[in-house]
């Protein structure tokens, strides 16, 4: 009985640091997560630098490419890795020359090549990422210049063949441009 009156009060100060230490991790976790979005979101907005419509258009296209999935019932983890991914999706253009991205008039048909390289370039930026959210963002910003009926660019892919998350997309893209007075 001496015993098991020792050891109780050690039992309850040690759940008590258990506990401490659960909320403590938990309050690291929420600050990692934190960080990580905003990472995201501010990777996804160096591309406002080369373009100026591009602030508020990649909010709009996270909200957007939230409110499809959830109307096609996905899950909730692909709803966080489109949320997050999706702003990323024309990262490519940073690479592309600010003579050709912010020309006035119509582009040649060279320039016009040039821009859609976008796609693939910034699919290279992911390339070899192990993050979850970065390979979805990897594909989206290889597919959302796809179309349905296999007319997009890079690689002409036609209906199913596009990613989900590229459809998805290119759909919350196209609804932006058409909803949305830009430049």
């Amino acid at each position: 009985m001496a015993t098991k009156n020792r050891i109780r009060p050690k039992y309850f100060e040690y759940q008590e640091k258990i506990k401490k230490t659960y909320q403590k991790l938990k309050e690291v976790y929420e600050e990692i997560k934190q960080s990580y979005t905003e990472i995201v979101f501010r990777f996804a907005l160096m591309a406002e630098y080369k373009d100026e419509a591009t602030g508020t258009h990649l909010v709009r296209i996270a909200d957007y490419s939230t409110e499809i999935a959830k109307g096609l019932n996905l899950s909730k983890k692909d709803r966080y890795y489109l949320r997050y991914a999706s702003p990323m999706h024309d990262i490519g253009k940073l690479i592309v020359p600010d003579n050709i991205l912010k020309k006035e008039g119509g582009l040649t048909p060279e320039e016009r090549e040039i821009i859609k390289k976008h796609t693939t370039l910034g699919a290279d930026i992911f390339k070899g990422s192990r993050s979850p959210i970065l390979k979805v963002a990897r594909v989206i910003a290889l597919t959302h210049h796809e179309r349905y009926d296999g007319t997009g660019y890079p690689q002409g892919l036609k209906g199913k063949q596009i990613p989900l998350f590229g459809r998805i997309v290119a759909l919350a893209d196209v609804f932006d441009a058409l909803t949305t007075k830009r430049p």
